[in-house]
């Protein structure tokens, strides 16, 4: 039987001790102060060392920077191992168990136009030893470390060539390089390597001609051979990972509209078995033991999350503990060198908590709960829905109902995601939470070209904003009054970057629906989406960006009347209702521009429109007094025009 064993770093209370204190003390008929959704977790991204003696942690620090901290699970101590004031770690790995390796970037330069995390260096666990490997301005990857050491690593980068990467034996410490893919097929983007670490899959990519190819050798020294030719945005196989046995592992899409993963034989080019896909969702990833290199399973990111575990062993553990903690939460495991687990759970109503779990002994021990200021029994229920579209095809939502309320005739926010290459996924959304907290419905739609439910859903959404994309979200209203969860009259929009394109697009489109409008870092024109050479898209790659954007969203020439009538900020007379306009000045991704000429021509056309800048602040907001000032703006602009007590 299991024993449950909360266990809180003595040198953490002082970061979490006040909060659970708080916690405890408030009254569930309190709101939730908007203050406790602004503020940020003093620790976050939790990840344990081989052993699971150790965690480490980014800790958000006085100084507004985020440093790198290890706690020590034996004598009970948490060390700051990193101290930088002018910049941030970003991401960061184990090594072995007594070193890693981070990135940095500068968290105070917005969401999307941050120095992008580069380089690569290396501390012990201790702060000792640390060391510049890779330059920061070059965006080496870290791939796998190597088990049985704590010196060297695997990553990549472009080495030789700024259009390809390469393969690297990194020393973390002495900083020496080894190129292991000295023998490149050119223009790639992704490698994929045997038990032995050597480069024998890969995959290329040509970004101005959105073509791809799929390499395959048989060892270090053979040729390579093409497995497959592709267009990106049609149905592909892509190397994903090696068997300890030299079998080759695909994901593909050839067999059904949804990536699924076989083996592969890339010499007589035929699918072999198929080890994983799901009706609704992509699977293109597997998990690999660090040390053996068995194929463990795979993590399928579906309307909600699971895990499939092709090892039985695991799968009677995830049974175990999907039993033993909290109803409803998703228990990611990681196998620890030693047999112990790592448990990171987190549901829609908790962000995560992080456990340890050892088989041997059947002990199971909470480790950190770094946002222990909620209670889940406050939060509400963001469930997962799907509703048909107006053509047919299945549209993925998520709505969240707040506490305390029949769930019939209520106020909506339809919160849209940005984009649009991208999907809400389940779990903690610190947004939705806060609305409905205040009490409303909250639905989130993964309208088409939202990514990882197949490739219809994807493709089906190509020059279509404003059109079928726009319908998508409206669909999703109409089903929630029809069932009569929502109240009609009290229906609003919002969504930040291109879902503040489609809030004002749905303002233009259904006067008669939404009653305002929030519209946050949101995208007016779809001609400057392409033409403003300066934004933080189009530099990373002009051809490329240029390329895709004229698929996706459309030709500036052949579309040209398409992208104009489907322009917000050409149609601001077709505008009823209230609009809150929200932006950072120093945002890159979309520029001010965008929401200085929507704000011009819906005062020109004598339209109610709200304008709130922040200074400082990029595509997204970080500074914690302009987030709460952000909640407090929306929450009243709601109450206005659609308040909980109309």
């Amino acid at each position: 039987m299991l024993r449950k064993l909360v266990v809180v770093l003595a040198s953490s209370l002082t970061l979490t001790g006040p909060a659970m204190a708080q916690s405890a003390e408030k009254s569930n008929t309190q709101p939730i102060p908007v203050e406790d959704f602004a503020r940020k977790p003093p620790l976050s991204r939790v990840s344990f060392s081989p052993s699971g003696n150790r965690f480490a942690a980014i800790r958000l620090g006085s100084n507004g920077r985020y440093n790198l901290v290890v706690g020590d699970l034996q004598d009970r101590k948490l060390s700051q191992i990193t101290n930088f004031s002018t910049t941030d770690v970003g991401d960061y790995y184990w090594v072995g168990d007594g070193r890693l390796v981070f990135t940095v970037y500068q968290s105070d330069r917005g969401n999307a136009e941050q120095t992008r995390a580069g380089g690569i260096y290396a501390v012990n666990a201790d702060g000792t030893d640390g060391r510049d490997l890779v330059d920061r301005a070059r965006p080496f990857r870290f791939v796998r470390r190597i088990a049985g050491q704590d010196t060297d690593i695997i990553a990549t980068g472009p080495e030789r060539d700024e259009d390809s990467e390469d393969v690297l034996l990194v020393n973390t410490r002495t900083g020496k390089r080894t190129v292991l893919s000295k023998d490149n097929p050119g223009h790639v983007v992704r490698w994929v390597l045997d038990a032995n670490n050597v480069p024998r899959a890969a995959i290329g990519c040509e970004g101005e001609k959105l073509s791809c190819t799929s390499w395959y050798r048989e060892s270090a020294d053979a040729h390579w051979r093409k497995i497959a030719d592709y267009d990106e945005m049609e149905p592909s196989i892509r190397p994903v990972a090696f068997a300890k046995d030299g079998r080759l592992i695909v994901a593909s899409n050839q067999q059904s509209d949804r990536q699924a993963l076989y083996y592969y034989d890339p010499l007589t080019k035929q699918f072999g078995e198929k080890l994983a896909d799901h009706p609704t969702a992509d699977v293109n990833e597997v998990i690999i033991d660090p040390n053996d290199h068995q194929v463990l399973g795979t993590l399928i990111d579906a309307d909600k999350p699971q895990a499939v575990w092709f090892d039985q062993s695991i799968a009677k553990i995830q049974q175990l503990m999907d039993a033993s903690l909290p109803a409803g939460s998703f228990n990611q495991l990681r196998r620890l060198d030693n047999g112990k687990f790592a448990i990171a759970s987190y549901s829609d109503r908790n962000p995560v908590t992080y456990y340890l779990y050892d088989p041997a002994g059947k002990h199971l021990e909470e480790v950190l709960r770094p946002t222990d200021w909620f209670a889940p029994e406050r939060m509400a229920s963001r469930a997962p829905i799907r509703y048909t579209a107006r053509d047919g095809l299945s549209i993925p939502a998520y709505l969240t109902l707040p506490q305390g309320k029949a769930h019939t005739k209520l106020p909506l926010l339809v919160w849209v995601h940005g984009g649009p290459w991208a999907r809400d996924p389940w779990g903690w959304d610190t947004e939705a939470q806060f609305f409905a907290s205040r009490g409303y419905a909250v639905l989130q739609p993964n309208y088409r070209s939202s990514v990882g439910f197949g490739l219809k859903h994807w493709i089906s959404g190509f020059k279509q904003l404003g059109l079928t994309m726009q319908d998508d979200i409206t669909d999703g209203v109409k089903a929630l009054i029809e069932q009569g969860i929502v109240d009609p009259q009290r229906v609003c929009i919002g969504g930040g970057s291109y879902g503040g394109y489609a809030t004002l697009m749905g303002l233009v489109k259904e006067p008669g629906m939404f009653k305002c409008g929030i519209a946050v870092a949101g995208v007016t024109d779809l001609g400057w989406w392409q033409t403003l050479g300066y934004t933080e898209f189009n530099l990373s790659n002009p051809r490329a960006a240029e390329a895709f954007l004229s698929r996706t969203i459309g030709d500036l020439t052949q579309d040209k009347e398409q992208l104009q009538k489907t322009s917000p900020r050409n149609l601001a007379a077709r505008i009823e209702a209230p609009v809150l306009i929200i932006h950072g000045a120093n945002d890159r991704r979309v520029p001010i521009k965008h929401a200085e000429a929507m704000r011009d021509a819906l005062r020109a056309n004598g339209k109610r429109v709200e304008w709130l800048v922040y200074d400082g602040e990029g595509h997204g907001f970080s500074k914690p007094e302009h987030v709460i000032d952000y909640y407090l703006h929306m929450a009243k602009f709601l109450d206005d025009n659609i308040g909980t007590s109309h």
